[in-house]
């Protein structure tokens, strides 16, 4: 028997595929070291046959056409004997790789430039190779036009970003050693210069100081906000409550607000206990405690009202009488606020318009002699104008409402958190009102400021 290579024709013939779609690697980039004639002795029914390939000069024709894939056609002819004509035909698909430097992070990365300067770390890798034995250096290729690559970005992703100036970073080189497979460099980004609130683009497109490693031909895309107010997620592991003058006790208590769970929520009470003019009565409860005139209320024990250790009231208030005193943990320079709203039974959509104030304290004395402050809440307490107001929408979701939305100029600190609903969706109970999760942003810098400084 002996083997042949087909032509590249004769493979497209054989394997279905267009004469664009592949091509045969060079004729100098293998030998079969012990011939193509083969022999079969009596009791023999296999033979391994060698092939040795020179990978380099499979690598130089595959860099000169990529998109084709580069085949070794294989076919077995006997002139003493059958052959299965249905197996008789070997189609190699060969991918040849050089060690190659690439970017060890996702090319598109988006980074908020929160104070003055940002220093971002970037690695380097190389991949295809067990070992690195060289010592070199990978920096930006001067060669590039970065705009047209900030345009093409643009035009894939649907954007218009501006290309990030020269003035307003600094990129250190790559320096890889012959012991390492990884390169930390890091780049400076700089508010200098540069429009608040406004998205930048800096593209990097390396080039190597050596020839003897390829280089990816990717571009990582440095997408760089600078937003005139940051603001960071604040932990709820340290929030209670301390107040809420309407809520229904277990299934929808004001501690469903800060419990982490989207499943439960705080529901206003709009039915129970209705008395119409709630300043007729002290409703108030702590700890399952009833503070005054418990007899009112017939033979339901206080703990199975409300069993917390918060103040809370069980008289039914119109959504605007509605006041919820967060207790954060830490004093906060308050930059947003989050609900979370479900669309299901409990009827949880229907908070419509809100604000929210912050006091670095919060005094609440049973004022017997005047239970409007149930309401108000502005005995002994400094809440001054609203810090963060909006309406949310009339459907289920995720709603953040923070300064930047606002362009307010009320900027304040506090470790206390009021929240004051201001109007209901439901048009036929305006006692009724739920959200089923709290979030809270703090504000850390303002125009690359930090607030604490």
């Amino acid at each position: 028997m002996e083997m042949y290579i087909m032509s590249k024709e004769e493979a497209c013939e054989a394997w279905g595929y267009e004469l664009e779609q592949i091509e045969l690697i060079p004729s100098d980039s293998y030998i079969f070291p012990e011939g193509t004639v083969l022999k079969l002795d009596a009791e023999e029914s296999y033979r391994y046959i060698p092939i040795t390939f020179y990978p380099s000069r499979i690598y130089n024709a595959i860099k000169e056409n990529q998109k084709a894939q580069w085949v070794l056609p294989i076919v077995l002819h006997s002139l003493s004997d059958t052959i299965n004509q249905s197996m008789n035909k070997l189609l190699m698909r060969i991918d040849v790789y050089s060690p190659l430097v690439t970017w060890k992070q996702d090319e598109i990365e988006n980074i908020e430039i929160v104070y003055k300067e940002k220093e971002l770390p970037i690695t380097l890798q190389i991949t295809y190779s067990e070992n690195n034995t060289l010592d070199f250096e990978a920096t930006q290729d001067d060669n590039i036009n970065l705009k047209t690559l900030v345009d093409n970005f643009n035009k894939v992703q649907g954007t218009n970003h501006e290309l990030l100036p020269e003035s307003s970073y600094d990129l250190h080189s790559f320096s890889f050693t012959s012991d390492s497979k990884t390169a930390t460099s890091k780049i400076i980004l700089k508010r200098d210069g540069l429009t608040a609130d406004q998205t930048y683009v800096l593209p990097l497109k390396l080039k190597l100081s050596t020839e003897l490693i390829d280089i990816t031909e990717s571009v990582k895309y440095l997408v760089v906000t600078n937003p005139k107010y940051c603001f960071e997620d604040l932990d709820k592991s340290k929030w209670n409550i301390v107040y809420c003058n309407s809520e229904i006790a277990g299934w929808g208590q004001a501690l469903n607000l800060i419990d982490g769970n989207n499943e439960t929520a705080w529901v206003s009470n709009w039915n129970y206990f209705q008395w119409y003019n709630i300043a007729e009565y002290d409703d108030l409860y702590f700890g399952g405690n009833v503070s005054l005139q418990d007899a009112q209320f017939g033979n339901v024990s206080a703990t199975e009202l409300h069993p917390n250790n918060y103040w809370t009231c069980i008289g039914r208030r119109t959504a605007s009488q509605i006041q919820i005193v967060v207790d954060l943990g830490e004093s906060i320079t308050l930059g947003g606020v989050g609900f979370r709203k479900n669309n299901n039974e409990l009827g949880d959509i229907a908070l419509k318009a809100f604000e929210v104030n912050m006091s670095e304290t919060f005094t609440f004395n049973p004022p017997y002699e005047n239970l409007n402050n149930y309401n108000l809440l502005d005995d002994g307490n400094d809440w001054g104008e609203s810090v963060i107001e909006g309406e949310t929408p009339l459907y289920a979701g995720d709603f953040w409402y923070t300064l930047a939305d606002m362009k307010t100029s009320v900027i304040k600190s506090g470790r206390y958190l009021k929240l004051h609903p201001l109007s209901t969706y439901h048009e036929g109970n305006p006692f009724c009102s739920s959200v089923h999760e709290l979030f809270v942003k703090k504000l850390i810098s303002v125009d690359g400021k930090s607030v604490t400084d």
